[in-house]
């Protein structure tokens, strides 16, 4: 039978991440231990490259319950979710080149920092919680997608993975603010974006070829627009 639990490698390989994913916020914490203010906390003091910004930005779009469940919604129901891939190319360029610079030149905090001045501060604070809400709905289905595929190749039982999970996130975001959150999503969504490359083409060649893929994805009904 195939195996499908974790070995010595594998662990080594999740065991340095981990450390390395920690270890960013420690480094971070020492090294801009004398310039703790908030907006260095916050805001990184607005001084970070546009790259690394955009791909932690991309990194949380393209969480773990994406990763994971994408792939699983198109085995099942085909393609009818392409549409909204397609969408996010005409977002994108409207939050980047409207709404983003608008928030910039403002020098504002957060979105809801924006409701108060366009509004009043009752509206901030509706916008903030139900925002507050939300994020810990979408939080918990994002850290549940992960720690149960961990739990499923090793030997921890999933409110073990949990913990771990989300632990680790927690002290890398807390001892280094926001520089931490942004450089260590660039390095994961290099490692996602190289993974998955790897991924597509290994598996597409040993079907036999593109080709292959999509006359298989036909004759089983997952090609659907």
């Amino acid at each position: 039978m195939e195996q499908t639990e974790l070995q010595w490698a594998d662990y080594l390989v999740f065991g340095l991440s981990l450390v390395f994913t920690a270890g960013v916020g420690l480094f971070l914490s020492l090294y801009k231990r004398k310039n703790s203010s908030t907006e260095e906390l916050l805001l990184a003091s607005r001084s970070m490259h546009f790259l690394p910004v955009c791909l932690s930005l991309l990194a949380s779009l393209l969480n773990a319950s994406m990763i994971l469940g994408a792939p699983s919604d198109v085995y099942f129901f085909g393609t009818a979710a392409l549409p909204m891939a397609i969408a996010f190319n005409f977002v994108g360029p409207v939050a980047a080149l409207v709404i983003v610079p608008t928030f910039y030149n403002m020098k504002l905090t957060c979105a809801y920092e924006y409701l108060e001045k366009r509004y009043n501060y009752a509206v901030r604070i509706v916008g903030s919680i139900i925002f507050g809400v939300s994020l810990l709905l979408f939080l918990a289905v994002v850290l549940y997608g992960p720690s149960l595929a961990f739990s499923q190749v090793t030997s921890l039982s999933l409110p073990v993975a949990v913990g771990v999970t989300g632990g680790i996130c927690t002290i890398y975001t807390m001892l280094g603010g926001i520089k931490a959150v942004i450089w260590t999503d660039t390095i994961q969504m290099i490692i996602m974006i190289i993974g998955l490359i790897v991924l597509a083409g290994v598996g597409t060649n040993k079907v036999g070829g593109f080709g292959t893929v999509y006359q298989i994805a036909k004759d089983y009904d997952r090609v659907s627009f």
